[in-house]
Order: C-alpha cells, then structure tokens, then sequence
C-alpha cells in the first residue's frame, strides 16, 4: 500500500534538495572564480630580471633638460651614463614605411629623425612608446618588426601600446611586447591578464601613480613605471617585487646598479 503522505513529501522535498546543491555548486564556482582573478600573473619579462632590483631606465632618451630629448645626443649621453635600458618615442609613418622618433607627429617641413637612422648602444634594452601602433594594419606591423629584426633591435626591444590588439598582432611578428594599462583599462586587468598571459604580451606598463592598481595582479617583475624623477619613489619602485623597470629623467638618479 503507498503511503500517499509520503509520496507527496518526497515529491517536494527533493526539488527543494536539488536546487539547494546547485545553489552550493554555483557558489563553489564563483569562490574559485574570486580565487582565479586575485592570484597574480607572470608574464615573460619576468625572466630577464633574475632575483635583481629593478632596473633604472631612462626616459625619451634622457629627457633631462640638457639634452634634446629622443635625440641622438640623448641616446649618447644615455648610454655613457650606463642606463641599461633606453625610452624613445615613435611613429610609424605609413608614406615612407619608416619609424620617426618624436613624441608628437612631426610639423609640415619640420626635420625628420628616422630610428634606422640612430646609433643605439649595442648592451641596452630599447623600450619603444610606437604611439600609433593602434592605428596600423597588420602588414604596417609586420613591416615594423622586419626593421627592427634588420637593425639588430628585434630581441633586446619592447615595443609599447595602449591596444591590446595591435600587440598580439606584434607578437605574431616576433616582437616583444608591453600593454599600456591606463585607469580605463585598469579595472579589466582580473581579465585582461589572462588575455595577454595567453598571447605572450611580455609586460605591462603604468604611470607610477597608477602601481597601486596594476602591481597587485602580476608578479616577478613584470611591471614597467613611468616616469620616476623623485629618488625615495625610484629607491621604493626598485625594492617592489613586481616591479621590474623605472623610467626617470634624471641621469644623476641612476646608481648603476
């Protein structure tokens, strides 16, 4: 004989019993969700710095009010300084298939200065700010990696931008690369750095105001801050373990090592 009673407390107890595990499953989900975007990422950079400080790199050549910056004087006096990294500032000039090194786009008749024109010291690393990459094609792009690969730059350079995409068509190209994060982007990173971990974007980069957003999300030194010029912020940044480069503007602040 069924028990009627029974019957009915069985038929509304055990949907109550299945949502209630599915509940609990979602809720495991999100935790290790939570986990997955807290833990901090590596990213390739990480590698060229060993268990070192930071490295002090100097900014737009050596933008230090002596020399012009991005110039070819400054790239000099850069590298007998001893900067084991130099900033430049380019463009890619789409009629001529050059890079132009300025930080702005150059005046109607104003004098050019193309990179494949400078003499860069053989022992620094370069970090190219390619200002318009964002707006370049991938045939644009391949053809910045092929003259860079031709100078001798294409393994000690990173080049630097704001799009994302762009990037992952300059690593298609072999070129190493730094996203630039900026408050906007900032809040993406729980994201974003599994994007870039996955396409092999080699670093990321911030202002130094903006460490305290980005650091905490990657790991061994694969954060770039610009630009450092007070020297208890450079002697800190150098201290910080997901730090790996500071650019600064004054020469006289760079130990050596």
């Amino acid at each position: 004989m069924v028990d009627v009673g029974m019957q009915q407390r069985e038929t509304t107890v055990k949907p109550g019993l299945a949502v209630r595990r599915w509940l609990a499953l979602a809720v495991v989900i999100v935790l290790l969700g939570a986990g997955l975007w807290l833990l901090p990422v590596g990213l390739p950079v990480s590698a060229l710095f060993g268990s070192g400080g930071a490295q002090v790199w100097s900014h737009r050549a050596l933008a230090d009010h002596v020399h012009e910056e991005n110039s070819q004087a400054a790239v000099d006096a850069a590298s007998a300084q001893g900067f084991p990294g130099i900033e430049l500032d380019v463009h890619y000039l789409a009629d001529v298939g050059r890079l132009y090194v300025g930080h702005d786009w150059p005046d109607d008749g104003a004098a050019v200065r193309y990179l494949d024109e400078y003499a860069l010291p053989e022992a620094a690393r370069i970090w190219l700010d390619v200002k318009n990459l964002g707006d370049l094609s991938e045939a644009q792009i391949a053809d910045i990696a092929l003259q860079l690969h031709a100078m001798g730059l294409g393994d000690r350079t990173y080049v630097e931008s704001k799009s994302l995409a762009a990037l992952k068509t300059a690593e298609r190209h072999g070129l190493r690369t730094i996203f630039w994060v900026t408050p906007a982007t900032a809040s993406r990173l729980p994201f974003l750095k599994y994007v870039m971990m996955w396409h092999g974007i080699d670093a990321v980069s911030c202002d130094y105001r903006n460490v305290a957003m980005v650091a905490p999300h990657f790991r061994n030194r694969s954060v770039f801050v610009f630009t450092v010029n007070e020297p208890a912020a450079i002697a800190a940044f150098r201290k910080d373990p997901d730090v790996g480069v500071v650019l600064t503007d004054r020469h006289y602040l760079f130990t050596g090592d």
